[in-house]
């Protein structure tokens, strides 16, 4: 009987460390100099970090980075190498401006900050305008936030240029799907 009960007491403990531990990492993360930097929950939202950026990125506790710069934008080469060679995991998404908005990036941002240990994590592009845009698109297409509130995020987190695609964007998902949350 003692030892079930103690056996009981290790998972509980056990399951409310893991949960700890999940919720500490969702947590607004720490602001690191990077262009445009804005902080949401879990995640570092900016511009492209330089190397000196990416050492104070790794030091602040992020453990993913995820790059929006298609392989042909200059200075987007040698990211995977920097990220990596500091024992970060690097996604790449290539994102080609607004057109780049689409429901299958927004769920592939999903996926990659959703495996586990992703979280905190910085998601870059080179100015941080697809970036924060295609943040607001998947709050919208897979946490389902409303649209306004899809858009005011994407707003917060430096959307300026993108508003009006991303706003059409999601527009046509609405059409396309009446059950969405179009307010």
């Amino acid at each position: 009987m003692l030892a079930g009960l103690g056996a009981l007491l290790l998972f509980c403990f056990l399951y409310v460390s893991q949960r700890a531990a999940a919720e500490e990492a969702k947590a607004t993360p720490p602001t690191v100099s990077i262009p445009g930097a804005k902080v949401t929950t879990g995640l570092l939202v900016g511009g492209q970090p330089r190397e000196a950026q990416l050492r104070e990125i790794k030091k602040a506790g992020y453990r993913t980075v995820v790059s929006l710069r298609t392989a042909e934008e200059p200075g987007a080469s040698g990211a995977r190498e920097a990220v990596e060679g500091l024992k970060m995991r690097f996604v790449s998404i290539p994102v080609e401006g607004a057109a780049g908005l689409t429901e299958d990036n927004a769920r592939a941002l999903d996926k990659a900050l959703g495996r586990k240990k992703a979280l905190p994590a910085v998601v870059y592009c080179r100015s941080g305008q697809r970036a924060s845009a295609l943040v607001g698109l998947k709050a919208f297409v897979v946490d389902e936030l409303g649209a306004e509130e899809a858009i005011a995020l994407a707003k917060e987190l430096g959307t300026t240029r993108l508003e009006a695609p991303l706003r059409e964007r999601i527009q046509e998902i609405c059409e396309n799907d009446p059950k969405r949350k179009c307010n």
